[in-house]
């Protein structure tokens, strides 16, 4: 299901799926208690809650936009662990506003920030993973990448939710701590892996990419990976004409319509006689 070698962070493609992983539970594990800590630590309304994760969004594509214009000339894996960072930050800041005496706006910039971190290192790692498949295995490695975004969602959002229902009926405060704590170690296990991240600018297409696009646009006339004709095919219907030709219609024998310029048959010549 993933690159040989995923779970040990090997460099290349392997490290650059687990980055994704620690990435999706560094973020979504914090994420998922964000509104909880505004609306039941700090007794907020949900709007208050929701503008914290609109702002998240909006950042994020403001993130995506970023990095897309500094892909040509910075490297993926400099915006990784810039976003990384960014991140980190974000969190960082939720855990200062669970104290009574922070300012609730304090939580609602800290995780637009964190949401314009998420934006500049998500895009560059699936640039990386197209860049490291294997030649016609790009497929296999998108899904490997797939199957670490939602690992790393599901784990993130299910050990922060196992840290808060321990502490439920003790502190609320001390549970949402732990979430958010756990998720800054997975972030922090993350930019440590970035230096195992293949090097170069994420905006170049990948090689192998680029060989077969304009090879499948001027394909020659037949592929030689086709094979031989199919035997079963039986033999090539003679009234088709010569190939590439067109097909011409022939009128039945004693039938009107004939050719004008063609010899009667003897079935012609026969009727003649007997009129």
């Amino acid at each position: 299901l993933v690159p040989p070698g995923t779970l040990t962070a090997r460099a290349g493609l392997p490290a650059t799926i687990l980055t994704r992983g620690l990435l999706t539970f560094t973020f979504f594990g914090a994420d998922a208690y964000v509104t909880l800590s505004i609306t039941t630590v700090r007794h907020r309304s949900p709007v208050v809650a929701g503008i914290a994760v609109t702002g998240a969004t909006l950042a994020w594509t403001a993130g995506a936009w970023l990095q897309a214009r500094l892909s040509e000339r910075c490297e993926a894996r400099r915006l990784v662990r810039a976003g990384i960072a960014v991140v980190l930050a974000g969190i960082a800041g939720m855990i200062l506003v669970l104290q009574p005496g922070m300012p609730v706006a304090v939580g609602l910039a800290a995780w637009t920030v964190a949401g314009l971190g998420m934006g500049l290192a998500y895009a560059p790692i699936s640039l990386l993973m197209l860049r490291e498949a294997p030649p016609g295995r790009e497929g296999w490695a998108s899904a490997s990448l797939n199957l670490a975004d939602v690992l790393g969602t599901a784990i993130g959002i299910g050990v922060g939710g196992a840290a808060v229902t321990a502490a439920t009926g003790r502190s609320l405060y001390m549970g949402v701590t732990a979430a958010f704590a756990i998720a800054a170690a997975m972030g922090v296990a993350a930019m440590a892996l970035t230096r195992r991240l293949p090097p170069g600018p994420s905006g170049a297409l990948p090689a192998a990419v680029a060989e077969r696009v304009p090879a499948r646009a001027g394909r020659g006339p037949a592929d030689p990976a086709a094979g031989p004709a199919d035997p079963a095919a039986g033999p090539a219907d003679p009234a088709a004409g010569p190939a590439g030709g067109v097909r011409t219609a022939q009128a039945p024998a004693g039938h009107g319509g004939a050719d004008a310029g063609s010899s009667p048959g003897p079935r012609d010549r026969a009727g003649e006689s007997r009129r």
